[in-house]
């Protein structure tokens, strides 16, 4: 059998140090690991303990071979597309604690910590928000405590010492950190890897029905933050757009324009110049900046109706936005709007058909309501509009997120029996009934409203503020905004869905937390002070690019150059190198007091205060004997004790247990010698 190394013998302490940094800084990425990838790392915590302990011997070479190619196949069957980020961090952690079978030098303590600070960073991939920062600070901090445990060369350092130094150096590397954030020169990426966590997408998605929205509804998370340059628009005026659903199969509405579909679309310049030739925009325009969160789709939210898109995007046929990738972090863009917008004049006859068709079989008694109520008004488009408006808002139909599960004719179902469903039921039951009487219309997904935090002046667009409402082509119009769900519940569309359950004291979303948060003002104001800090965190720091760099640069110096900002950071860390390096300079002159000196001196000064002195040429020995006259037996022997124990701490080659040990004695006997030398002198 092949002998394996010995392996390198690292102080209790230090190897205490190193489990625990490996564990703090692994634990944010649990979520995003396989489980047998976390059973692993288990595996090897252990075996390393049980080899520290001397009671198993390192695996041999072939058995770390073995385990290197399991895992690297491992990843490759659990993950079918290795090229991207959840499969190399998850390779970065395998190698991370399978180094741990292999720690024969202090060379590998060194590199089992240094992949501590790229665990870390890699962590930031998946949490972005600002209350993960002091974790990724104590993991940072813990790590370099760690790699300065292993550098100790000597056993008399201060109770606490290690620790204190890791913090001391973090502090030192701190004010490098953020001049290297704020001037190091910031490049495009050469290639993109997605971000996409397992899971469904976030948000609105391009098929969906009723019952998916009503979901939707129902869940809690912020979808995106909206600040506005100037006044922002009244409650019920503010309609986030995301896509529009005109194709019908008698269950789910969907998009005409799929994420792939839309890639022909996109950058198309001819394409683009015809849909910005259909806008003709209002005179309420709004200027505002959207911080968007991760969606994992390419859709870009809007107010309605959008004029421009400062991003690489662009619009489709139907006014939404797209850009030729997924949402996987969170992204700013500016943006314009106006509400007042008129949006095609004219109505290709390709339009006309996909938004006019109807599955067929389905809903017979609608299709006959419709055209009966069509043929009464005389074919009037617009009065019969009104009618069907008219009908939800004097009829006893009821908004609520939880209407039951519809059978297949759920549009008859909902609008002659139950009567009851949540805005998308509302928004499909009126265009499927301006599609009978071929009147051009379709469903748009997106937001309704928003909550005004008082502290940014932001608005903060959630989840559950999910909306769906109808637009209508009219000759002369174009198409037209129209919302059922305003005629059922008015008050939905005034304050809010969170606002409208908390008034009702509904139970219909149990997890909305943010609602009981509202009924304490102070834990209301506590909710605004996340969001606000949340909200500046990504602002300044999550979302700090090349762009925002410029800005910066000109604010303080007028003028951006690629040459002038790195000089600027050249000089800034030399400086701060500079100062460093004075620090050091002063801490090593001023030298260095060992905890058995302090014990010691303690005790000097108080027999001074006696006029008992000792002499610089004398020994501790021959000072006791020389001064035992002056004593009481408590006091000589209390004395004699910390002599003793002094000498054995300086002079004894102790082991860092039986130092710490002789020290806590020490600190014990110096004690009771002040307090019986004081009780002398009061």
């Amino acid at each position: 059998m092949t002998s394996t190394p010995a392996g390198y013998k690292s102080p209790r302490i230090s190897f205490i140090w190193i489990t625990l940094s490996q564990v703090l800084c692994t634990l944010p990425l649990v979520p995003f690991l396989p489980l047998w990838v976390i059973g692993l790392c288990f595996f090897c915590i252990f075996w390393r303990w049980m080899v520290f302990l001397g009671r198993w011997s390192y695996p041999p070479k072939i058995a770390r071979y073995a385990l290197v190619v399991t895992a690297v196949f491992g990843l490759m069957v659990h993950f079918p597309r290795l090229l991207s980020i959840q499969p190399a961090v998850s390779l970065l952690v395998v190698t991370y604690y399978l180094k741990l079978l292999e720690m024969f030098k202090l060379k590998d303590v060194y590199v089992i910590l240094i992949l501590s600070y790229f665990v870390v960073a890699s962590s930031f991939l998946f949490h972005e928000d600002v209350y993960m920062l002091p974790y990724f600070i104590a993991a940072i901090v813990l790590t370099t405590v760690a790699l300065h445990s292993v550098n100790r060369t000597e056993h008399h350092l201060e109770k606490g010492g290690t620790f204190k130094k890791g913090i001391l150096l973090c502090l030192q590397a701190l004010p490098i950190t953020i001049c290297l954030f704020l001037f190091f020169p910031r490049f495009p990426p050469f290639w993109v890897l997605e971000i996409k966590k397992e899971g469904p997408s976030v948000g609105i998605d391009e098929s969906m029905s009723p019952a998916d929205v009503a979901e939707l509804g129902a869940a809690e998370g912020i979808a995106f933050r909206v600040e506005f340059n100037g006044k922002p628009p009244e409650q019920k005026d503010l309609y986030w757009r995301v896509l529009t659903l005109s194709q019908f199969d008698g269950v789910n509405w969907q998009s005409l324009f799929s994420s792939l579909q839309a890639q022909a679309y996109f950058n198309q310049e001819n394409v683009q110049n015809a849909v910005r030739e259909n806008i003709q925009p209002g005179q309420n325009t709004y200027e505002y900046t959207l911080h968007l969160e991760p969606t994992q789709q390419p859709w870009l939210p809007t107010l309605d109706r959008p004029n421009s898109v400062n991003t690489k995007s662009s619009f489709m046929p139907d006014f939404t936005t797209y850009q030729n990738k997924m949402v996987t972090s969170m992204m700013s863009y500016e943006a314009i709007s106006s509400t007042s917008s008129v949006l095609n004049l004219e109505l290709s006859k390709w339009s006309r058909k996909q938004n006019t068709q109807l599955p067929d079989g389905f809903n017979v008694k609608s299709r006959n309501f419709a055209v009966s109520l069509f043929n009464e008004v005389n074919k009037d488009k617009v009065a019969f509009i009104d009618r069907l408006m008219n009908k939800f808002n004097s009829e006893p139909y009821f908004y609520t997120l939880k209407p039951g599960r519809y059978d297949k004719d759920m549009i008859d179902e909902f609008l002659f029996e139950r009567r009851k469903g949540f805005c998308a039921h509302y928004a499909s039951a009126l265009t499927f009934l301006l599609r009978s009487v071929d009147i051009p219309s379709r469903v748009v997904i997106g937001y309704h409203g928003g909550e005004i935090n008082p502290m940014g002046g932001h608005i903060v667009v959630n989840q559950y503020d999910a909306h769906a409402w109808v637009e209508a082509w009219l000759e002369g119009q174009g198409w037209v905004r129209l919302d059922p769900t305003a005629m059922v519940a008015p008050w939905r569309l005034l304050v809010g869905v969170e606002e409208m359950l908390r008034q009702s004291s509904s139970s219909e979303v149990p997890g909305l937390q943010s609602s009981i948060m509202r009924k304490t003002p102070w834990m209301n104001q506590v909710r605004f002070l996340i969001d606000y800090t949340n909200h500046r965190w990504n602002k300044y720091v999550v979302n700090f690019n090349q762009q925002s760099q410029r800005q910066f640069f000109e604010n303080l110096f007028n003028d951006y150059s690629l040459t002038k900002l790195v000089m600027v950071m050249t000089i800034s860390i030399a400086v701060f190198l500079v100062l460093i390096a004075v620090f050091a300079l002063w801490q090593s002159r001023k030298g260095r007091v060992s905890q058995e000196d302090k014990y010691l001196q303690r005790v000097l000064k108080l027999l001074q205060r006696r006029e008992l002195s000792r002499d610089p040429v004398e020994t501790l020995n021959a000072f006791l004997v020389r001064i035992q006259p002056a004593l009481t037996p408590k006091q000589f022997n209390a004395i004699s004790q910390v002599f003793k124990l002094y000498s054995k701490a300086v002079y004894e080659n102790l082991s860092e247990n039986e130092y710490e040990r002789v020290i806590k004695r020490l600190r014990k006997e110096t004690y009771i010698s002040a307090r019986l030398l004081q009780h002398v002198f009061q």
